[in-house]
């Protein structure tokens, strides 16, 4: 990634939002380059072709502020100007104009591919966009959400899975992948399938070798599933150290797999 941004010359990834509007006055003023975001959103009429544009993305060399893989339910809560896409990706440059319109090009080019069709917001629909995606899912929706960290291609596929219909029946999942990253993110509706989503989301997570945390809203739904695990004598140990640091149960992670070692412990 360091390589292919010292052939773009120019170019200044992961510019923070803050400091976009004065950087963009000083570069302007004193050198007359004129530094912006560029924001696109290609949606798709089926998951695969999706997941082909996204790992054809990470492949080729161009270096995006921020690439977010969204599911249908997610992106056509987000994304309305899309209500068609069964997913969608949310990819954003920021830099120098020259450089990120080259890198927006490129980007256009390897969706094209793959028929999407294209939104192409200007910075305050941008502005709003990027904050919904931030908020993800720490919404008043959930009944239960999880963090997936999984293999980087594995990361941009789960959502398939996760998306079949009739998975989890009475559970209404919506799913936010940052595959430069390998994380996913996933939001679960539906009080009375919470428990059986877990386990769906649970098992889906080991096949691909990953690890999950789980956090609930409720209090109850840790002993509704078994939250801690088959540890043997060492849930004694853990339910007891979690009571004395933490004993109003506030803090995130009321389940956690894929941690080295911890069924040995």
């Amino acid at each position: 990634m360091l390589r292919s941004v010292a052939r773009r010359e120019g170019y200044a990834p992961r510019i923070s939002d803050s400091l976009l509007p004065s950087m963009r006055a000083c570069t302007r003023t004193h050198t007359g380059i004129r530094v912006r975001s560029r924001h696109a959103s290609p949606g798709f009429s089926d998951p695969a072709r999706c997941r082909r544009a996204a790992g054809a993305a990470l492949d080729a060399e161009i270096v995006p502020s921020c690439l977010e893989v969204l599911d249908g339910n997610l992106s056509s809560e987000i994304l309305p100007e899309l209500p068609s896409a069964a997913a969608a990706v949310a990819i954003r440059f920021d830099g120098f104009e020259r450089a990120t319109a080259e890198q927006a090009a490129a980007a256009k080019e390897i969706a094209a591919a793959e028929d999407a069709v294209f939104v192409e917001p200007d910075d305050k629909r941008s502005s709003s966009i990027w904050e919904r995606i931030r908020e993800f899912p720490f919404d008043d929706e959930a009944d239960l959400f999880c963090r997936m960290t999984l293999p980087i291609r594995d990361s941009i596929e789960v959502a398939e899975d996760i998306g079949r219909e009739g998975a989890v029946p009475g559970a209404r999942f919506r799913c936010l992948s940052r595959p430069a990253r390998g994380v996913v993110l996933v939001s679960v509706a539906g009080k009375e399938a919470t428990a059986d989503a877990a386990r769906f989301l649970e098992n889906l997570a080991r096949s691909r070798s990953g690890g999950i945390m789980f956090c609930a809203p409720s209090s109850k739904f840790p002993a509704g599933v078994g939250a801690w695990g088959d540890f043997g004598d060492a849930v004694s140990l853990m339910k007891n150290m979690r009571k004395r640091f933490d004993p109003s149960g506030v803090l995130c992670g009321e389940k956690m797999f894929g941690v080295e070692g911890a069924r040995a412990s």
